[in-house]
Parts: C-alpha cells; structure tokens; sequence
C-alpha cells in the first residue's frame, strides 16, 4: 500500500480559466494595498540595488576598479539572497492571502507570515525548479516550458499542503498532468508575458539616465502584473488541491511528507 493516495472530491463546478481569473482579481481587489505595501518593501531594495551594480560595472567597462574583489561578490551574494528569499516570502504571504480570502483559512496576520513560512524549502523549490526549467530550456526552448509548467505548483504546494520539497514537486506534477492545458493557460502563458515585460522595460531604460524612473516601474510591475500572476498560479493551486485532495493512509506520511 502506498504512502499516499490520489481523490477526486465531489464535483466543485467547473474548473475554466475564466473561474481562475475571477477568484485572482477578486484577492487582487480586496487586498490590493496589502499587496503592493509588501511588494514595495521586498522588490524595492533588491531592484535599488541591481540597478546600482549594473550602472557601476557599466561606468567601468565590467571592472570596478579600487574595489575589493571580496565587496563585489558579497553585494552580489546579498542581491541574489535578498531576491531568492524576498520572492519565496513575497509567494507565501499570496498563498496565505487567497487561502484566507477564498477557502475559509484562518486569516494569518503579517508578523506570523514572517516569522512561519517554511523559506528553506520554498528557496529549495524554487531554486530545483530553475534548474529543470533551465536544462529544458537548453534543449530547444520546448522541453523547459513544459517543465515549468509540470512544476510550476511546488511553490504553493509547500505551503498549502505542508509538503517537502520533492514531494511537492512530484504533487505538482500529479495535479498538473490531469489539467495540463489549464495550466500552460492560466500560469505558464502569463509567467511568459511577465518575463517578456520586464524585459521590454529593461531595454527601453537601458542605458538611459533617467533616475529612479526604471526602479519605481519595476516595482510597480512586480507590484501589479507580477502579483497577479502570482495570485493566478496560487488560486489554481488551491483549486486542483480541492479537486484531488491529497489522503494520508499511514501516521507517518507527514513525517514522509517532510512536513513540519
């Protein structure tokens, strides 16, 4: 017998990506000012301080001269660490947000957010996750979105059913192979176009001096757009782990799980 198993629970409706995108701007529109506080405080300081390196090495033709080579890497270690996690708990807050709004979670006030969510594993997640997608990616651009859009539930799985990290991306995959057009539909399409946003803004200000014009645009998509992407791929995670729910057949799963 198998540590876990897979159910169908009773028909909710139909699940359309026309349902997703309600339930998404409906979080958006409801908790539009919490949203964009925290996305301001996390995004901002990352964004600050790319933009800074990039002018920087830029002025100096990629060297930095007069400047300890130790300095560099540490800003740089800094910069990754500070949008790795910034993401990771920009990602949980979302999760803990359209559960509360929408599926009857408890509301979780921020300080409790701070202090509990599971950051080594979503880092662990995310970071296994961009590798595959970025092997795929080699291998002819197809293999990588197809990837992505296998594991692209692993993130909010962590969260809201309390898995490891490679049990949450073995869920995702579970869930995603039943609704996979669903989800290169609701997720992978529009990561896409954020992607391709950011980069069109990137192009546009670059080499331009224009101030702290391209960081507040950056944020303000990080913000705007990118939260509701976000608020997209968490909906439809809480929607597929409603239709088939996860069942525990032995006391150890949770441990198995890697669950708190």
């Amino acid at each position: 017998m198998t540590a876990t198993s897979h159910v169908t629970s009773p028909p909710l409706g139909p699940l359309t990506a026309a349902l997703i995108a309600r339930l998404a701007f409906d979080t958006y529109r409801a908790h539009a000012r919490s949203v964009i506080g925290v996305a301001i405080v996390v995004f901002l300081p990352v964004t600050i301080l790319t933009q800074l390196l990039e002018h920087w090495t830029e002025a100096h033709d990629g060297r930095v001269p007069d400047v300890p080579g130790a300095l560099i890497l540490f800003v740089a270690a800094v910069e990754v660490a500070g949008a790795v996690i910034g993401s990771a708990f920009f990602a949980g807050l979302l999760d803990k947000i359209v559960g509360a709004h929408h599926y009857g979670h408890h509301k979780v006030p921020l300080s409790e957010v701070v202090r509990t969510l599971p950051y080594g594993r979503l880092v662990a997640v995310d970071i296994l996750r961009t590798v595959i997608v970025g092997l795929g990616l080699l291998l002819l651009v197809v293999p990588g979105i197809v990837a992505f859009t296998f594991l692209s539930l692993s993130g909010p799985m962590v969260n809201i059913e309390g898995h490891g990290v490679l049990s949450a991306m073995r869920r995702s995959v579970w869930l995603v192979r039943r609704h996979f057009w669903l989800v290169l539909r609701t997720v992978t399409l529009l990561v896409a176009a954020e992607v391709l946003l950011e980069d069109a803004v990137s192009a546009l200000f670059h080499g331009a001096d224009l101030g702290l014009l391209p960081t507040a645009v950056e944020v303000a998509i990080s913000a705007t757009f990118g939260a509701i992407v976000s608020l997209f791929e968490v909906t439809l995670a809480y929607e597929l782990s409603l239709r088939h729910p996860l069942i525990l057949t032995r006391p150890d799963d949770a441990r198995k799980l890697g669950t708190r």
